[in-house]
């Protein structure tokens, strides 16, 4: 029965759902930073109970918040998950009460917690007729399991895992006697049964065993290397848990869990190549690569699609889903590969060949297929074999095999500030950049230049000239009298607007308001709260590769891609208000006009959102003047203009 004092918390609503099933709870469950276990023999108890008052909370968040009520003393409770440190010190319990799952953290001496019903001796161990070493034992008992009948109170926590405890035992020739025990060897074996692959272990008498393994004679025990094993008992101390298994050289107690294996008889149809292991999973710079055919599988890991098998050559372990694809999307481009690239003979990064690179050159893919992670592999069919690569999307360029003109453009970094509103002030990291008015922003000109890549040269008291230097071919012009801004590419007049609201001129800086800011430096205010007012201001920035076009066609028209890979954005991300834009423009004698294109989404590539459009610019007979233009706002990051002559008599 469990005993409590509640406490009435108003306006405060709290919901915990807990899943039962095994395994961790992980913090990522209950929002806070620990792993917590459902109950496990002596592990994690399944009851307890408590020696004092103890309070009981919604989070472990900390015993500085108001308690939802407390636990009387002595109330026993369910456990519903605890730290494996509880028998180190003070931790926290998931539990039981009327309030639904909620979370204790008592001291280890208000814990009471009965002991294993055996213990298992390892070694030649004195027995005693009362708690008091320094008389003569009543005898030594070998090693054996014994029943358990008490112990001391506190018979699990000890500042040492090698401090001594005393446990009351039943033996029949001298009935209830004493045992004093090293904490850590207070344990008992609990039968199982399953079997365990291990890859290498040591094998070992005694579970808690601490010294040397071997020698500069060799090793003093001996291992079993790449061996699936009969599992008959877990020893289970408050500290670890030990295995006890079936082996060559009899019943050995192993320090690690190994993993799983189910027996079976199976016919494995593999249908593509296929990488055969001689360990599961073993990484190696030359393989057995297996080809389309049925083998033999006796036995797999529990839960995988990795298999042991008979082949001709030795039993071995393959994993289906290492196999070569079958499934590929024919790749009807080629790629511009720049800088070095690795190649693998799967598409798996297990599968490296080494010392084997491609660079600085233009390949073709037969086919592209992407793994249940969503990385995109290449793969190249060589004279020497096949080989897989993925692609750079920072560096690297997609050209269509048809010779299509192609531009890419390719996310490369965010430069970002977060701005807090204090009062009227703007502060980024305490520093002043800017003030509220009207409820907008109102940006320092000094600030925005250094912070983003520009440099400021003054011509005369009203107009001030600004040059970028991540894009070195973008300026313009402010008057900072009246907000007439006149842009540039390479020094040639691009665009003539006026300010909206003119600059301020106050306490010896220019202010720009947050619109006209982000229009003429072509960056972004996202807005946001955490309690407070705060925004993002960012640029994002662009590698932009422009396309070739040819110097004369034969046509109406002249088609052309652009390939953009954009940053990804998720709900916590800065969010950008000035978009890219891609202009294609034929401004031939009066006439300007703009390419006709459609825009599809081709997904996610690694951290990019790819997108591809793809239109014709129309051409009148004759010369024809195109401008190609990359832009954010008003900043022009790349711009180049070509001459095509067109022939559309035909």
């Amino acid at each position: 029965m469990i005993m409590i004092k509640r406490f009435l918390i108003a306006a405060i609503t709290i919901l915990i759902f807990f899943t039962g099933q095994q395994g961790s709870i992980t913090s990522a469950e209950v929002n806070v930073g620990i792993d917590v276990y459902p109950p496990d023999t002596l592990r994690i108890p399944a009851t307890i109970s408590l020696f004092a008052e103890t309070p009981y909370y919604a989070n472990p968040s900390g015993t500085d918040v108001q308690p939802l009520g407390t636990f009387l003393e002595h109330a026993e409770v369910s456990v519903i998950a605890g730290a494996y440190s509880w028998s180190r010190g003070k931790s926290w319990w998931r539990v039981a009460s009327p309030d639904g799952p909620v979370w204790i953290s008592p001291d280890p001496w208000n814990v009471v917690i009965p002991p294993p019903e055996k213990v298992m001796l390892f070694e030649d161990t004195p027995i005693y007729s009362i708690k008091d070493h320094s008389i003569d034992p009543t005898a030594i008992l070998p090693a054996q399991e014994l029943q358990v009948t008490g112990a001391d109170k506190m018979w699990f926590y000890a500042n040492d895992p090698n401090e001594k405890r005393w446990i009351r035992i039943h033996t029949d020739t001298f009935g209830e006697q004493w045992v004093h025990l090293p904490v850590k060897r207070i344990g008992y074996i609990k039968p199982v049964d399953y079997l365990v692959y291990y890859s290498n272990q040591t094998l070992l008498n005694d579970p808690n065993y601490e010294g040397p393994l071997g020698s500069k004679a060799g090793p003093l025990f001996k291992s079993i290397l790449n061996q699936t094993v009969h599992v008959t008992g877990e020893y289970v101390t408050v500290y670890n848990t030990s295995y006890q298994a079936e082996t060559d050289q009899g019943l050995k107690y192993v320090l690690e869990k190994g993993r799983n294996v189910v027996r079976i008889n199976e016919k494995l149809s593999l249908t593509s190549d296929t990488p055969l292991f001689t360990y599961p999973n073993q990484q190696v710079a030359w393989m057995t690569v297996l080809q389309p055919q049925t083998l033999d599988a006796f036995e797999k890991f529990e839960d995988s699609t990795m298999y042991h098998v008979h082949t001709e050559l030795y039993d071995g372990w393959i994993n289906t889903a290492y196999s070569e694809p079958t499934k590929l999307i024919k790749t009807d481009y080629g790629i511009e590969l720049n800088g070095p690239h690795e190649l693998y003979r799967f598409p798996n990064n297990w599968f490296q060949i080494m010392g084997a690179t491609i660079d600085d050159r233009k390949v073709q893919p037969t086919g592209n297929w992407k793994d249940a992670e969503g990385t995109e592999w290449f793969l190249l069919e060589t004279k020497i074999g096949k080989a897989w690569f993925q692609m750079n999307y920072a560096k690297d360029r997609i050209l269509p095999n048809d010779g299509t003109p192609s531009m890419q453009v390719t996310f490369k970094e965010t430069i970002l500030d977060t701005v807090s509103v204090k009062g009227k002030d703007l502060l980024v990291s305490g520093t002043k950049i800017g003030y509220m008015k009207d409820e907008s922003p109102y940006l320092s000109l000094d600030y925005l230049t250094k912070r983003f890549g520009y440099e400021l040269v003054a011509e005369d008291q009203s107009n001030i000239v600004v040059h970028s230097k991540q894009t070195p071919g973008y300026s313009f012009r402010l008057n900072t009298l009246n907000g007439e801004v006149r842009t540039y590419w390479n020094d040639q007049v691009e665009e003539n607007f006026t300010l909206q609201e003119a600059p301020i001129n106050l306490d010896g800086y220019i202010w720009l308001k947050g619109d006209e800011a982000q229009r003429i430096f072509g960056i972004s205010i996202d807005w946001w709260t955490n309690g407070f007012q705060n925004f993002y201001l960012f640029s994002d920035e662009y590698q932009v590769h422009l396309p070739t076009l040819p110097t004369a066609v034969t046509s109406h028209s002249l088609s052309m891609i652009a390939n953009r890979f954009q940053r990804t954005v998720g709900q916590n991300d800065a969010k950008p208000k000035e978009l890219l834009q891609l202009n294609v423009r034929n401004h031939t004698g009066s006439q300007e006009i703009n390419w006709i294109s459609k825009e599809t989404d081709l997904g996610r590539r690694s951290s990019y959102n790819f997108f591809q459009q793809s239109g014709t610019i129309p051409l009148l007979q004759g010369a024809n003047s195109i401008t190609v233009e990359v832009k954010i706002g008003a900043r022009i990051l790349a711009r180049q203009y070509f001459n095509v002559s067109a022939n559309t008599v035909n």
